[in-house]
């Protein structure tokens, strides 16, 4: 039997979302008719004459069908617990985060941060943003006496640190614009509004 060269194998193109099981489906089928097809899924090309479950998920994850499975599963009731335990933890976590608030923000901002720290703690970063806030409030609060000197001064050291530690925080979009609003919600004055034109 002639073996077929890669460039005669026609291209098919998966849908977005597919599932390595469909791709692999999606494969077969078009071989039992006779054609002979490849697919590119997550960087792996298949080939429908040669194609089966265990081997695309053994190119793809590194492991066979049952072992990825056992391992999505171990992944998801890990993060199940984690996310149980986070919740019980809210109360003393609220308790901390508003603690911590009071030790950097004004105390015009009080009020408005023990408003927000539970709802920060339920949200999808589990308040990690909140800790991202501080840290760059702590910076911009060192030096008060000089917000309205400086705040337009793009060599101004403090902002240039405010700066470096929310680059260096890794946000996504949603985190960088989540973060920036905050810094701008509770930094006194108009720093926090200047902070947040520069980041964004």
């Amino acid at each position: 039997m002639t073996k077929l060269t890669v460039n005669e194998y026609q291209e098919t193109i998966f849908d977005p979302g597919i599932t390595i099981n469909e791709a692999v489906s999606q494969l077969q089928e078009l071989n039992s008719k006779g054609k002979k097809a490849k697919g590119e899924f997550n960087g792996v090309t298949l080939y429908s004459d040669t194609v089966n479950v265990d081997g695309a998920y053994l190119s793809i994850t590194g492991r066979t069908e049952a072992d990825h499975k056992d391992l999505v599963k171990s992944i998801h009731e890990n993060f199940k617990k984690d996310e149980e335990k986070h919740k019980e933890n809210i109360p003393q976590l609220t308790d901390k985060y508003i603690k911590l608030g009071q030790e950097v923000l004004d105390e015009s901002k009080w009020r408005k941060w023990e408003e927000i720290v539970p709802i920060r703690l339920r949200d999808l970063y589990r308040g990690m943003e909140l800790d991202c806030c501080l840290d760059i409030i702590k910076v911009l609060n060192r030096e008060p006496s000089a917000w309205d000197s400086e705040i337009e001064n793009d060599d101004w050291i403090l902002m240039n640190e405010a700066t470096d530690i929310f680059e260096s925080q890794n946000h996504s979009g949603m985190s960088a614009n989540l973060v920036a609003n905050m810094v701008e919600q509770f930094a006194v004055g108009n720093i926090g509004s200047y902070f947040k034109k520069r980041v964004l």
